[in-house]
């Protein structure tokens, strides 16, 4: 996966149905959890301003992904669940370190 640090884009294969795409996005959810564990240990596993800069700074970088050849609708909609879903994973991790 070629990454343009530049235009904080990269370029990856497209999946060819619907199961591929449900893969994809499962092994990029676990890892992103997997990274938001090790910043959690980084901080002594609590939470604090760290996690609401973390997720502040995810969802700026999602909302200024630039996609090619999407119809509006489908974009607008596709960047609304990956939001949601960038968010949902901060807190579950900030209901975690609460309750630990």
């Amino acid at each position: 996966m070629p990454y343009d640090p530049e235009k904080k884009q990269f370029s990856m294969a497209t999946p060819e149905n619907m199961q591929e795409a449900a893969l994809l996005i499962t092994a990029m959810g676990q890892s992103v959890m997997t990274l938001l564990d090790k910043l959690a240990e980084a901080h002594g596993n609590r939470p604090g301003a760290w996690l609401d800069e973390i997720e502040q700074s995810l969802i700026r970088d999602a909302k200024s992904i630039v996609s090619e050849d999407i119809h509006v609708a489908v974009e607008a909609r596709g960047m609304r669940l990956g939001i949601e879903a960038v968010s949902a994973m901060v807190q579950r991790l900030r209901r975690r370190l609460t309750t630990s």
